[in-house]
């Protein structure tokens, strides 16, 4: 599926809520990370950055039209080790 797209201002917090499962039945190892491709070059901090439904808080110096890109990394312990990747896209208004 294609990318979240999520708008908020400076200093909101706002929730993703990523779902993550596997048909085997395997451990999941999830991860949160900032992507910097965005227009917003500072850090972004994932306030669990461990679970598929999270928050995080737009910070206070980014502008408006500015853009945050975060990566939801999901990978199976199965034999394979497959990955999922799902990527979110914050416009700052």
């Amino acid at each position: 599926s294609g990318p979240f797209d999520l708008s908020g201002k400076p200093g909101r917090k706002l929730t993703i809520n990523a779902k993550a499962s596997d048909p085997d039945g395997d451990n999941l190892l999830i991860e949160w990370r900032q992507f910097k491709v965005g227009t917003y070059k500072g850090d972004v901090i994932v306030d669990s950055p461990d679970k598929a439904r999270t928050t995080f808080t737009i910070p206070e110096d980014a502008k408006s039209g500015d853009t945050i890109h975060l990566v939801l990394k999901v990978t199976d312990d199965g034999e394979y080790g497959l990955v999922r990747y799902l990527r979110t896209v914050v416009t700052v208004r």
